[in-house]
């Protein structure tokens, strides 16, 4: 069996239509576990995480998003991972557990760091603290909100996107 794993920005899930085109491109990925970030949603109601499953997760865990920014949602098939524990940090959603397949223990890390450079020290530093603290393999993804060279960054623009 292969390991399929998805991480997407998806910039907002208020319309329909976005729901059903993030769904449709989940779906093809063939995705076992899937990370999405910045739903801009305060209340994610059951019934789009369930449109979002496409009935090949069997769970899901959700951090509402802070104002009109941030939120997390981590999809898996309960077929590929197995969850034993779930910690819910800032900006982070940690899902302990593991590999059925190959009786594994891992941890998954969704992020949607601070796009405040003032905030992304001690995140960082937090993020490094929880990774250490777990002591296992870990798969971590997500939006990280930083280059690692200033030339490097692309600012995202709605009219570029088309």
């Amino acid at each position: 069996m292969t390991c399929y794993f998805l991480s997407w920005n998806v910039r907002g899930l208020g319309k329909m239509e976005k729901v059903r085109g993030v769904s449709r491109t989940i779906k093809s990925s063939k995705a076992r576990v899937t990370f999405l970030q910045e739903p801009k949603l305060s209340v994610v109601k059951p019934r789009m995480i369930e449109r979002l499953r496409n009935r090949m997760f069997g769970e899901a865990a959700v951090i509402p998003s802070e104002g009109a920014s941030c939120g997390l949602i981590s999809m898996w098939d309960t077929n590929f991972f197995a969850l034993e524990k779930k910690t819910e940090l800032r900006k982070c959603l940690v899902l302990v557990g593991s590999l059925t397949q190959w009786k594994i223990k891992v941890g998954l890390i969704n992020v949607y760091a601070p796009n405040i450079q003032s905030e992304r020290k001690e995140f960082f530093d937090r993020l490094a603290e929880s990774i250490e603290s777990l002591g296992l393999p870990i798969l971590i993804g997500g939006d990280f909100n930083t280059v690692k060279v200033e030339g490097e960054k692309v600012e995202w623009s709605p009219i570029r996107a088309r």
